[in-house]
């Protein structure tokens, strides 16, 4: 049964009242405040008014009594004094006279209240419930969305840590064959913190330390707290994810969750683009290998395809080329001149001019670049930059006359690339010119060889940069 207190100094019928409620009794607030403090079973206070009111409320809300939920009635309509009772603690101010009758009514619209607020704290939950359930949902159709793409590597591993660092509001970094990557969008702070926790630990790097990191367990630093989370295929660690925030913000269980669900999703498709970025790799280097064995061939051009694809690169930047096509460049820029494997070395190191028949020999270069290459797989694009990166912006080159934007942008950084090198290096038939008569010729055959978009922004380039480049 509920317990109340009365505190008033007016006869009430209390026998409707005692029928659903324990009551006690007070005619001043002293023996109130006494039974109070020693009574914590009431659940409820009424007040009369009477002198000495404020002072009592006080008392309730300094000794933390608010349990009681005083109720205070009052025939005056005051409502600064209202105002001030509600701000300190009181549960209501009735402008009646206490009674029977008022003091249920106060209780069952008490209790009516209660049951709205306690459904509506069920309502929340369950609807906090739905939220992170519908967020999960959305953040492992956006992973499977990312796994789907057919990325490189790099790219793959770009996309799954913006995801991962916008649902924690932490930096990411992934930990796989002892190299460390992290988003395009990086906190370079972030990045030096490791070089500071790596040399407090006395560590080269971090693949060497995770081992000893306990995975999901914070590891604080600087301010800063760390998890790292395991990356598991086929029951074999393959890698971590090492997640870094402001040690006031630490991640929640529904996140870590979250997190775990992206990396068994991710863990099989990081597994294969490495597989395939190495196997890249290795075709790669068979195919420099053949660069190695013409440069054998034609002992003027030694170091050429190197120059080339660095000078190709810096320029690459200068226009900020998006990740994916550098990449591509890359990889072209070193193998544009594969095709001369075919020639023979009396064409390649022939001091004086070639004739009709040994120039259309060379022609054939970039055609057999191509079709040597696109025989790797996923190497069709890098194929398309080697076979066209002769041809000229009015469309006087080869194999095919293509001209101005036809020809594939990285083709035609590596035409610029290319020709500055030829100019500067020493041939069978002369000296390498300086990087002045290079810039020249150049200007000279803007919108006739070049584009002139590029061959500006190449040509602002200044010699100290692009010798740095070659050195």
């Amino acid at each position: 049964m509920k317990k109340i207190l009365l505190v008033t100094k007016e006869n009430i019928i209390l026998e409707d009242l005692k029928f659903f409620y324990e009551v006690e009794i007070a005619t001043d607030y002293k023996s109130a405040m006494g039974i109070l403090l020693q009574d914590h079973n009431i659940g409820f206070c009424f007040f009369d008014i009477m002198e000495g009111i404020e002072e009592v409320v006080l008392k309730i809300k300094e000794n933390r009594l608010m349990i009681v939920n005083p109720v205070v009635f009052s025939n005056e309509k005051d409502s600064e004094k209202i105002v001030w009772f509600l701000k300190n603690g009181v549960y209501d101010v009735v402008e009646d006279k206490i009674s029977a009758e008022s003091i249920m009514k106060v209780i069952d619209n008490f209790d009516d209240r209660r049951a709205v607020q306690f459904n509506m704290k069920k309502l929340e939950k369950k609807n906090r419930i739905l939220e992170e359930e519908i967020y999960e949902y959305q953040v492992l159709y956006e992973t499977t969305k990312i796994l789907r793409l057919n990325l490189d590597f790099e790219l793959v591993i770009d996309k799954l840590l913006n995801l991962l660092e916008g649902i924690t509001g932490g930096t990411g970094f992934f930990i796989l064959n002892d190299k460390y990557y992290y988003s395009k969008n990086g906190d370079w702070g972030k990045i030096h913190l490791i070089k500071r926790f790596l040399k407090a630990n006395k560590k080269n790097s971090l693949s060497g330390f995770i081992s000893k990191i306990p995975s999901y367990f914070p590891l604080y630093f600087e301010n800063t707290v760390w998890r790292m989370f395991p990356i598991i295929i086929k029951n074999s660690i393959k890698g971590y994810m090492l997640l870094i925030k402001d040690i006031t913000k630490d991640i929640k269980d529904n996140e870590l969750e979250i997190i775990n669900n992206i990396l068994s999703q991710a863990g099989i498709v990081i597994e294969n683009a490495m597989l395939i970025e190495e196997t890249r790799d290795i075709h790669f280097d068979i195919v420099k290998s053949l660069v190695k064995a013409i440069e054998g061939k034609d002992r003027y051009t030694k170091g050429h395809s190197e120059r080339v694809a660095m000078i190709s690169e810096l320029v690459a930047r200068e226009i900020e080329l998006p990740a994916e096509r550098l990449r591509y460049l890359q990889m072209a820029s070193v193998l544009h001149d594969v095709g001369k494997i075919a020639l023979s070395e009396d064409i390649l190191n022939k001091p004086g001019s070639l004739t009709d028949e040994e120039y259309g020999e060379i022609k054939k270069h970039p055609g057999t670049g191509y079709e040597i290459v696109s025989q790797i797989k996923n190497m069709k694009a890098v194929a398309e930059i080697i076979k066209y990166h002769h041809e000229c912006w009015n469309g006087s080159g080869y194999p095919d006359g293509l001209s101005e934007k036809d020809i594939p942008i990285e083709s035609r950084i590596i035409s610029i690339a290319d020709a500055y090198d030829a100019i500067t290096s020493d041939r069978p038939y002369r000296k390498g010119m300086p990087h002045e008569y290079a810039i020249e010729e150049l200007t000279k055959n803007i919108g006739i060889q070049f584009d002139p978009e590029i061959t500006k922004i190449f040509c602002e380039i200044s010699k100290e940069k692009l010798n740095s480049e070659e050195s």
